[in-house]
């Protein structure tokens, strides 16, 4: 792992994307295990860290089970919240610019949109929590791109509170199948407009290779070489490439269970071969782009 790390500083990369579940950053109430984010903050190299804590993720509240029945709002949910903004505030000091708040919560918001006050409602104090205790970051939360509609919508309230914007982007049909890399321009001009003078981070830009999902290394290539051309820096302060390597089929089936799809075949090779090197470790198309982009 720390080789791979190496090979990709050495390509240029200059910052590092840290996830946090809550139940797993407090297993017990008021007991907290910082040791992974420690870990990845101990060999990154004094790089800027983009961290997300992922109190919604995607489909599913992360809350300890003792509370996670509450409302958002709740001063219980406030509380414990709080608390384990306190406990990691000393790391995210001076390291973490980018703090997100709840992981593609317009899908969660798409289930349970009678939950979106209440969780604006606790975003607006954490978001303020999070920056009296650590005044150099920025707060978000973290949208898909094919979500945003919903900062105009149920999350309208929440927009105006956001830092910047915090999108994952991969441009999908309905059925998984990819759409053409063409289309990435106009979709970053539309990150641009609904960031409205903000920055945009991109928390996770991605496309698969498979021809299970009408996709192919070429294909995967030229959405690289177009979104380089497109990343503009006035509106595009950060880019997170997902991932390094093509995932094996034990974390492939692992992830689409989470989200209710196993057995899905397109999905699944979506989230397998989204690396820029294949499931041997070969290199794909792609890498040699991203190398090439990075020395410029």
């Amino acid at each position: 792992m720390i080789k791979r790390f190496g090979q990709t500083l050495d390509t240029g990369v200059n910052f590092v994307v840290a996830n946090g579940n809550w139940t797993e950053l407090e297993p017990r109430a008021g007991r907290y295990n910082l040791d992974s984010l420690n870990y990845l903050l101990s060999v990154s190299k004094q790089l800027p860290v983009s961290f997300t804590l992922r109190i919604i993720n995607t489909i599913d509240r992360d809350v300890p089970p003792n509370i996670r029945r509450l409302r958002w709002n709740d001063p219980r949910m406030e509380s414990r919240l709080f608390g384990l903004i306190d406990a990691l505030a000393p790391l995210l000091n001076g390291r973490v610019r980018w703090f997100m708040l709840g992981y593609e919560i317009n899908e969660y918001m798409n289930r349970h949109p009678q939950e979106s006050g209440d969780f604006i409602e606790l975003y607006r104090a954490a978001a303020a929590h999070v920056k009296e205790r650590v005044p150099s970051i920025e707060v978000s939360s973290t949208l898909m791109f094919s979500g945003i509609d919903q900062l105009s919508g149920r999350l309208a309230a929440l927009n105006p509170q956001l830092d910047f914007i915090a999108l994952t982007y991969s441009p999908l049909e309905a059925d998984f199948s990819v759409k053409d890399p063409s289309v990435l321009p106009a979709d970053f001009q539309a990150m641009s407009q609904v960031a409205a003078g903000r920055k945009v981070v991109l928390q996770e830009i991605g496309y698969p290779s498979s021809p299970v999902v009408n996709s192919s290394q070429d294909k995967q290539a030229d959405f690289y070489r177009l979104a380089f051309q497109y990343l503009d820096a006035r509106t595009f302060e950060a880019a997170n490439w997902m991932v390094l390597g093509d995932l094996s089929d034990a974390v492939t089936k692992q992830y689409s269970q989470f989200y209710g799809l196993k057995g899905a075949s397109k999905f699944e090779a979506v989230l397998q071969t989204m690396g820029v090197f294949d499931a041997q470790g070969k290199p794909k198309k792609s890498w040699d782009i991203f190398r090439q982009e990075l020395r410029r």
